[in-house]
């Protein structure tokens, strides 16, 4: 005879860990609990690192602009010189 595989219950694969804070305003287990402040919040910049940070950013975005306007001007090229013949 065949052996039936038992499907694995619930506790096997709970790891306590929650998706979703299901505690929902109008529900019957509804707890008015004030929220924790997270323990990663990061403290205020200052204004070196704020123009530093954003400088950052400036040159990441211009990185990202000169990859396309090399792409478009390679593909300006392709087409006046070989598809356009």
């Amino acid at each position: 005879m065949r052996k039936e595989k038992q499907k694995p219950r619930f506790e096997d694969y709970d790891d306590g860990r929650s998706v979703a804070n299901m505690n929902v305003e109008g529900m019957p287990w509804y707890r008015e609990e004030p929220e924790e402040p997270s323990s990663g919040a990061y403290p205020p910049m200052e204004k070196r690192e704020r123009r530093q940070f954003i400088a950052n950013a400036l040159l990441a975005s211009l990185a990202i602009a000169l990859v396309f306007i090399v792409c478009m001007a390679l593909f300006l090229l392709f087409c006046t010189q070989v598809w356009f013949r």
